[in-house]
């Protein structure tokens, strides 16, 4: 390819171009990482969690309203407080330290909590209508998000830098073909650089 003419792929375009892409497309592959990470962390607290807690089942006493004020808008959450008691037969007050948008239940209910067996007042909502086959579908999504684009961010990288070596080559190439040719030295210029006069 010429300079100066219209790449017809990704492939023919110039080296700093395909060096922006593949920046970008490293960038993204970090992000699906990271995202996969967090995720990790996220099961594997739950699952100390889990470890760590009994299940119980709770009373519904309140569902409070916490309204938040962010740019202009006004966004509400609910935060409920229930009642349980636990395997030693101790009543319990717990509120869940956030809130949702929506839990599912209202007050006077009876749910599905799990407590921490050394701080009872540790206590979640653990039901099944925010689960899918026994995974939460926040971490579904995390999973597919993250698997998305770290699989496709690695894939697309490495052949993004297989093709960005190519063409750095290439315009090295076509540079050094452009570039003007300096004229061979020749007896009367030899050494220094300077005319020697010549003999008659």
């Amino acid at each position: 390819m010429t300079l100066g003419a219209k790449p017809r792929s990704f492939k023919d375009a110039p080296a700093h171009t395909q060096l922006a892409a593949l920046k970008i497309m490293g960038g993204l592959t970090c992000v699906g990482y990271l995202v996969l990470i967090a995720a990790g962390l996220w099961y594997w607290n739950q699952q100390r969690f889990i470890q760590a807690s009994n299940p119980a089942k709770a009373e519904v006493l309140r569902v409070d309203v916490v309204t938040n004020h962010s740019d202009g808008t006004t966004t509400r959450t609910y935060s409920p407080t229930f009642r349980f008691t636990d395997e030693n037969g101790q009543t319990h007050t717990a509120t869940p330290w956030y809130s949702s948008s929506d839990w599912g239940f209202g007050e006077g209910r009876t749910i599905n909590i799990r407590y921490r067996r050394d701080r009872p007042q540790d206590a979640f909502p653990w039901g099944y209508a925010d689960r899918i086959f026994g995974l939460p579908v926040f971490m579904v999504v995390m999973l597919s998000i993250g698997g998305a684009f770290s699989l496709l961010g690695t894939a697309g990288f490495i052949s993004g830098y297989r093709s960005y070596r190519s063409a750095k080559a290439r315009d090295a190439s076509v540079a050094d073909e452009d570039s003007p040719q300096l004229p061979e030295p020749t007896a009367s210029t030899a050494g220094n650089g300077h005319r020697r006069p010549v003999r008659q």
